[in-house]
């Protein structure tokens, strides 16, 4: 079990397992329907905030998950995204150089994009999923984005 505040749920396409995030810094991997835990991922942590994860989400092969919150802000001063491997927990990527923190992440899909929203006066993002390259944004969203979807379409 997370130990503190859960603050992202997300399924697979495959509705198999339940993915979530807490302020206790990790992610955990839970097989549906039994609710059995199959692993905790972890992302780089340091003390206070830092490796709190606020945003989530699972690409639509459900092999990968996008991990962030308040990550890379207490080294960089500025917001990052980790790409995990599911099975094997593995950091597979790191996108950095946004301008605050995630709060709420969405895969496109067919897999190539992902959907950012910031806290702060941050704004709304779309990366390309494999090179974390910002292909579209809207800076002048003026207030922290919270959740967001993308529609099959």
């Amino acid at each position: 079990m997370h130990t503190t505040l859960i603050r992202r749920v997300v399924v697979d396409a495959a509705r198999n397992r339940l993915i979530t995030s807490s302020d206790d810094k990790t992610v955990r991997v839970w097989q549906m329907p039994e609710g059995r835990l199959l692993k905790v991922l972890r992302i780089p942590i340091d003390g206070g905030h830092e490796g709190q994860v606020f945003g989530l989400a699972v690409s639509p092969d459900g092999r990968t998950v996008a991990a962030a919150g308040w990550t890379g802000w207490d080294w960089e001063g500025r917001g990052s995204i980790y790409l995990l491997d599911v099975a094997t927990g593995d950091l597979v990527k790191r996108f950095g150089n946004l301008p605050e923190t995630v709060s709420a992440m969405m895969w496109s899909p067919d897999g190539r994009y992902l959907a950012v929203g910031l806290q702060g006066r941050g704004g709304f993002h779309v990366l390309r999923a494999d090179t974390g390259e910002i292909v579209a944004s809207d800076p002048a969203y003026n207030d922290k984005l919270l959740d967001l979807d993308i529609s099959p379409q």
